[in-house]
């Protein structure tokens, strides 16, 4: 059977189909992209609780696939085998995603009670997503069958999820959070935000339900290998036997480990690193969704003209090249964070500017892989059905999933433990320490305001000589008067007492001795007491981290991450399908 012969599924069809990834992507990419920092900056959770209760939500997800991508298989009904639980997946999905941002308040009052709820809230919502994207999945593998026309499917689908992810997460920071250091720590904005995010996925998960409904084949009579566990388990066997299909597992797995990393890490480099404000925040953001839906433009004019293991090396190497670039650029300081060039009256901020650009490129190159690797193993379950004569879309693409979501599953577990590990402060550690009291001020303001700023004064012992080259204040208890407040820090010489107090923290040069600025251990005979580092100041609820703290997170996202992807290339490299190996086998089918 010719390329020309095997029915390639209209452009409009794949375009109303991939609406559904409207849904899959406000709900996926919000939960990566914000959860860990509502959980922790705006909640007070650490980033070790906060990243377990999400990596137990995709691992369960994960396993969970399997049975799921069976379960459709097997399905006989008049309605088809797909869009019942797409409807009912979907439904539930929305409803669970919602209650991730809406937490009832007994759950806030302990750390436990809020990473159980998370735990709970995240497996009900996981099981529903499953419900939904895998009978979603395998419908896109059954509505294309020729080997391009697979890779443009998925290109589509991956053009829907940035667009939504940029309209959605995206611009949540200018709808949202446009205030840096300050929206991000309130939990309104995330219910707000979920909210907003919740209705327009219900609407996606109706609409491709009911524009699909063509697809839906009655399956009563179609052949299948039985609902029995025996007949699970063997399928599943079969599929992991599958040497084809083992390359594209261990390639996902281990590509979405590197991705997954730089995806929940990136946000807090945003904040803390870069320091961005809301329009920053989405122009940066943004652009690295428009990189990816580029890069899905381009990956099936790749995969036309070199193939599409060739696409994936293309991919590769343009991410790796991202962030070396970034690496080198950032971490030796030759541009700083916050760097600008001014010209003529006219500054144009030029860190940020290099910072989005590759971080676009980045993604850029992950818009080429993804889709390409998704497509082909439609190519392996079309090569089964070629073989055996069922079809087993629903538990490839299952499968499929399952190795994705193993990895994000370890990415989230190991985005905690580096955020631990990079000495990483959230408000539940400073507030919970009887080391740490309120102290500061900023402008006119005291701990009362929501722009207060809190102070690390030792306990119930505050620093008396106004004197002090630490720039603590006067006063006792843990509320402090105005009249008993230094108005600011000092270098070695006076307070700096401007009533835009506070203009500055801690730099290596001018404050605490040593590189370590905030979060260095003080240990002179003036300086509160506690054995414990300053780690630094709060402003609302929000913890100045120091900068060999942000250096190593920048360091962990844009090293490590894109390294990983390197082994990816390598398991990629043994993958034995092309265009030529999959027409033979379709002509001798025939």
């Amino acid at each position: 059977m010719s390329q020309k012969e095997i029915r390639s599924c209209p452009t409009t069809d794949m375009w109303t189909y991939s609406s559904g990834e409207i849904a899959n992507s406000l709900i996926s990419n919000t939960i990566f992209g914000f959860a860990m920092l509502y959980y922790t900056d705006a909640l007070g959770l650490s980033p070790a609780l906060a990243g377990i209760a999400m990596s137990l939500a995709i691992f369960w997800d994960a396993i969970t696939d399997p049975l799921m991508g069976h379960i459709s298989d097997n399905t006989k009904s008049r309605f088809g085998r797909r869009h019942q639980y797409m409807l009912f997946g979907g439904v539930a999905m929305v409803l669970s995603f919602f209650f991730i941002w809406a937490v009832p308040s007994v759950f806030k009052q302990s750390s436990t009670r809020l990473f159980w709820y998370l735990v709970v809230i995240n497996m009900v919502m996981r099981t529903a997503y499953t419900i939904f994207i895998v009978p979603v999945t395998a419908l896109g593998f059954e509505m294309c069958k020729d080997y391009t026309g697979r890779t443009k499917m998925q290109g589509t689908k991956a053009i829907f999820n940035m667009i939504a992810n940029f309209l959605g997460p995206g611009l949540a920071w200018t709808f949202f959070f446009p205030k840096q250091g300050v929206d991000v720590k309130d939990p309104a904005n995330y219910l707000e935000m979920g909210t907003v995010f919740s209705i327009v996925s219900l609407l996606s998960v109706f609409f491709v339900v009911f524009i699909t409904r063509k697809y839906a084949v009655d399956s009563r009579e179609m052949k299948t290998t039985g609902s029995s566990p025996s007949a699970f388990f063997k399928d599943m066997f079969e599929i992991v036997s599958d040497p084809r299909a083992v390359c594209v597992f261990a390639f996902a797995v281990v590509v979405i480990l590197g991705v997954g990393l730089v995806a929940g890490l990136q946000m807090y480099v945003y904040e803390h690193f870069m320091h961005l404000d809301g329009i920053q925040k989405t122009i940066t953001h943004g652009g690295s969704m428009v990189g990816m839906m580029t890069g899905a433009v381009f990956c099936s004019r790749f995969a036309k003209r070199l193939d599409k293991k060739k696409t994936v090396y293309v991919g590769g190497a343009i991410t790796l090249a991202s962030g070396a670039m970034l690496t080198a650029l950032f971490v030796p300081e030759i541009i700083k964070p916050e760097q600008i060039l001014s010209m003529g009256g006219f500054s144009f901020p030029v860190a940020v500017a290099f910072f989005a650009f590759f971080g676009a490129t980045y993604w850029f190159g992950n818009g080429v892989m993804l889709p390409v690797a998704t497509s082909m193993m439609a190519d392996i379950s079309e090569i089964n059905e070629l073989k055996t004569g069922i079809n087993k879309d629903g538990s490839y693409s299952a499968m499929y999933s399952l190795s994705m979501k193993i990895s994000q599953s370890l990415s989230a577990l190991i985005v905690g433990f580096v955020l631990a590990a990079v000495g990483f402060v959230t408000l539940g550690d400073v507030v919970g320490n009887e080391d740490y009291a309120v102290g500061f001020m900023e402008g006119n303001e005291m701990t009362y305001g929501s722009n207060a700023v809190l102070g690390v004064v030792g306990g119930t012992a505050v620093v008396e000589s106004i004197e002090s080259d630490w720039g603590f204040v006067k006063g006792t208890g843990t509320t402090i008067q105005v009249e008993d407040a230094l108005l600011g820090f000092m270098p070695s010489a006076g307070v700096v007492r401007s009533n835009d107090a506070v203009q500055g923290y801690l730099t290596a040069t001018d404050m605490v001795p040593g590189d370590h600025a905030i979060a260095a251990s003080l240990d002179a005979t003036d300086v509160p007491r506690g054995d414990g580092p300053v780690a630094g100041y709060v402003k609302g609820a929000s913890v100045t981290q120091s900068h060999d703290t942000v250096m190593r997170l920048f360091i962990a996202t844009y090293i490590i991450g894109p390294v990983i992807s390197i082994t990816a290339l390598i398991l990629i490299w043994l993958y034995p399908v092309n265009r030529t190996f999959l027409e033979e086998l379709r002509a001798a089918a025939a």
